[in-house]
């Protein structure tokens, strides 16, 4: 536990800061940690050298009220939150997921250079006319741009056929499940209202991939019930629906 750190840990339920346990947590997870960071590593060189230069450290905690994240206030570190039950592909995943949203608040630290109002404060819902949407047009494309990440990792994994049993029944879950992150309301912005033509092409770009990608696989379009999964993907929600014993690994 470091002091810079303790009042970061918010209940997704009311937003009140709690407590979190990390030494035993990082301490019982530090493999399956390290064997996400070498699956990028070995299949996915570019992405981990971009990873490197933009993450410092990895705070492994455990509180079932809060998420993973990131926060400015502590740039460079990623956050966790685990049970132990999590196995090296959650890790692969968050690794990606979180790490990639210090990438780019690095990318556009220069906010002018890529924006021409302030996203951080317009609500997505209010522009597009999306009533419960409460982000921020800036959180949103932070969340277009970690789900553009993952899409740009797990393809070459899935092509690859890098996993067996029940890595790659978790991980083709993981896969299957991010298609619900895509288009949920920045494609209705005004794009030349809020972006500068730099901006726009970051846009255009995170979107093309990963509309790109999901063409490519069409076998994984309702090869599996989610139904049951919350906002944050849950293999044990996966497997209620999809037990590994109905598929061929």
């Amino acid at each position: 536990q470091h002091p810079l750190i303790t009042n970061r840990f918010e209940d997704m339920n009311n937003g009140n800061f709690v407590e979190a346990e990390i030494e035993n947590t990082a301490k019982y997870h530090f493999d399956n940690l390290q064997t996400g960071f070498n699956i990028i590593e070995n299949y996915l060189p570019i992405l981990h050298t971009e990873l490197l230069k933009t993450n410092r450290s990895v705070i492994l905690f455990n509180n079932s009220v809060v998420l993973s994240f990131v926060s400015i206030q502590v740039h460079g570190a990623i956050f966790l939150t685990t049970i132990p039950e999590n196995e090296p592909i959650f890790f692969l995943e968050e690794i990606i997921h979180q790490g990639s949203h210090n990438t780019f608040n690095a990318v556009v630290f220069d906010k002018p250079a890529f924006f021409k109002q302030d996203i951080e404060t317009a609500i997505l819902g209010d522009v597009v006319g999306h009533f419960g949407e409460d982000r921020t047009i800036f959180s949103a494309l932070h969340g277009l741009y970690t789900v553009a990440k993952r899409y740009e990792a797990f393809y070459p994994l899935y092509k690859q056929n890098v996993f067996k049993g029940r890595q790659k029944h978790e991980f083709l879950g993981r896969f299957a499940d991010l298609k619900k992150r895509f288009r949920t309301g920045l494609e209705l912005l005004d794009q030349d209202r809020f972006f500068t033509p730099q901006g726009k092409q970051i846009y255009e770009i995170l979107d093309q991939l990963c509309f790109d990608t999901i063409q490519k696989i069409p076998e994984l379009e309702n090869a599996f019930d989610l139904s049951n999964q919350p906002s944050e993907f849950s293999y044990e929600n996966f497997c209620e629906l999809n037990p590994i014993k109905r598929f061929n690994f």
